[in-house]
């Protein structure tokens, strides 16, 4: 995922029955973090639903901050997210969950899958599936969720 073309920027997981967005943030020095807001939503919510919440998301994007935050307001926001997800630990969250990136940029809305090495299997964590990459050009809700949806079918895990 080419990062630095984009100017709004998201991260989805897929843990169980459920997907889990945060709304990423950019530090002046072009570092991007997750930031809250985090939104969890059923994975029989409907391709309009979907797509409307990853537009959201990504309205709440936030770049040019002066800092980065602190390891301790990192693991926090860990924390938060493996439990707004209902995993019993960030460790199990990070083996068993998918995860698609999402950035906007002058050319639409892409979302690039993931392949979950996990934390025993190198490289280790999510690694992008450049030719997975879905582009949505000119996107309604509909279409988003669709092309979202579509990105999570092609993530994989060493896991799965």
């Amino acid at each position: 995922m080419d990062e630095a073309k984009y100017f709004k920027h998201a991260s989805a997981f897929k843990y169980n029955k459920h997907f889990v967005i945060t709304s990423n943030a950019k530090t002046e020095k072009a570092i991007w973090y997750l930031s809250k807001p985090i939104r969890l939503f059923t994975v029989h919510s409907s391709p309009a639903e979907v797509g409307n919440v990853v537009l959201t998301s990504l309205e709440s994007s936030q770049t040019r901050l002066p800092n980065s935050p602190s390891p301790t307001d990192l693991n926090q926001l860990m924390n938060d997210l493996y439990q707004i997800a209902g995993a019993p630990s960030l460790n199990t969250f990070l083996k068993d969950a998918l995860h698609c990136g999402i950035g906007r940029s002058n050319e639409g809305i892409e979302i690039s899958p993931t392949h979950n090495y996990g934390v025993d299997h190198e490289p280790g964590g999510f690694v992008f599936k450049f030719e997975n990459r879905i582009l949505v050009a000119n996107p309604t809700p509909e279409t988003l969720g669709h092309a979202f949806l579509q990105g999570f079918a092609a993530c994989t895990s060493v896991y799965l």
